[in-house]
């Protein structure tokens, strides 16, 4: 396209009930005498249209870096029990200060919780575009959220983001709708800034609170999402880079676009555009999603122009680029089970996070292994044969076809073009 889970004792399941109970009475505390710690309580927000992000050319790419602050999605029946969600909670960081939210009749719900992840930005790069998406579940009753964000180099020392936040505003919070997606959240921040000054490497996302709450599974996960560029003050010549460097600023298409609601039935369509598929042959372009879900009972769809997506390796594509790897791991995706609880990148399981995927089940049985526990974060190629010759405009679809509740919080698309003509100036300078 061109221009545009292990079954635990009475013993030790009661004393995990008594630091729950403490860390609660230790937020009433901290809500009292420091209110920043707990925010007041309101309606759950309403629910979010999709609109754009950023849809604009670049010469650079879209990126992600996600996790799940739950070992598994909320718990299960394991013979002995209902295992509750703080018994799976993830937690790396070995700080055992809880944050606070304001429930209804003044009560407090608490979180003590952390999982990490690597955002790849390439050396040279400039940041045009950062958003934290914190997808959870809450009763509608829980006030507004706040998570603590820590990068690169900074040894856990967070900030704490909540509303109001200088230099990392949050820009949205909403529900999915209804009875059972009011319980559905998506708080979202504006985190360019702060990514742009701390770069590539290793992000925490901790203390997002979480309970269950009607039908759902609880879940706790994070994605930041970034949109780069190559700086031209980086003076980087791409000619001297090693190919598979060079190729991470070739000039792409993106269309990125979020918003937050359920679908229990039929789709959520999102027209993508900014593209052009070349008329003489197709280019190589992906897809990035961000999907939370309260149910595991049936088949889903992602869908490109009304085709599902799903395998990274097809017959007949093109080879892909230098530098990406495909796979086609069967714990990733199929074209009829894309949301399953997984992190993905091209079919492989996004290695570079802790807790690692080995140490996630999905929600959906409490037994097989995934990595996002209630919420889908994938990558996934858009195969040759789905681009039409000349179309500047795709939809992508999140199709639920049976049970299960779905609510989208990202859909965007990554497009290759055929690269710039060359002017005789170095890359990364205008001529």
């Amino acid at each position: 396209m061109s221009t545009r889970g292990s079954a635990e004792t009475a013993t030790s399941r009661l004393r995990r009930a008594a630091v729950v109970i403490a860390l609660a009475a230790a937020c009433t505390v901290i809500g009292a005498v420091a209110p920043a710690h707990a925010q007041r309580a309101t309606n759950a927000p309403a629910p979010r249209p999709f609109e754009v992000v950023l849809e604009q050319v670049v010469q650079g790419d879209l990126i992600v870096a996600a996790n799940s602050n739950l070992l598994a999605g909320g718990g299960w029946a394991d013979g002995s029990g209902w295992v509750p969600s703080a018994d799976v909670a993830a937690d790396i960081d070995g700080d055992d200060t809880p944050f606070c939210v304001n429930g209804a009749s003044q009560t407090v719900l608490c979180a003590d919780n952390s999982s990490a992840a690597q955002l790849d930005l390439p050396a040279g790069a400039r940041v045009v575009q950062a958003r934290l998406y914190v997808e959870t579940t809450v009763g509608p009753d829980v006030g507004r959220l706040g998570v603590r964000l820590d990068g690169p180099g900074r040894a856990f020392r967070y900030t704490e983001l909540r509303e109001g936040t200088a230099r990392v505003p949050k820009l949205y919070e909403a529900a999915g709708g209804g009875r059972v997606g009011n319980s559905m959240r998506q708080a979202v921040w504006d985190v360019t800034r702060y990514v742009q000054r701390r770069g590539a490497g290793r992000y925490t996302v901790a203390d997002i609170v979480t309970e269950a709450a009607h039908s759902q599974l609880p879940y706790a996960s994070w994605a930041i999402v970034v949109a780069y560029e190559l700086d031209p003050e980086a003076g980087i010549d791409l000619s001297t880079l090693p190919p598979e460097q060079a190729q991470r600023f070739a000039p792409r298409a993106i269309s990125w676009h979020d918003g937050f609601r359920m679908v229990r039935s039929g789709s959520l369509e999102v027209t993508l555009g900014g593209f052009e598929v070349p008329l003489d042959a197709p280019t190589f372009a992906k897809t990035l999603h961000v999907v939370a879900h309260a149910e595991r009972s049936q088949a889903d769809n992602l869908l490109f122009d009304g085709n599902p997506l799903g395998n990274n390796l097809t017959p007949g594509d093109t080879a892909a680029p230098v530098g990406v790897v495909l796979g086609d791991d069967p714990s990733c995706n199929s074209i009829v089970d894309v949301q399953n609880d997984t992190i993905c990148t091209l079919g492989r399981p996004v290695a570079t996070k802790s807790p690692g995927a080995t140490a996630f089940t999905a929600s959906g049985d409490g037994t097989t292994l995934a990595s996002g526990s209630g919420v889908d974060v994938d990558i996934i190629r858009v195969p040759d044969r789905y681009q039409l010759a000349g179309s500047t405009t795709a939809v992508l679809s999140v199709q639920v076809t049976g049970r299960d509740a779905l609510a989208p919080g990202v859909l965007a698309v990554s497009v290759d073009l055929p690269p710039a003509p060359d002017t005789g100036e170095p890359a990364g300078e205008a001529p």
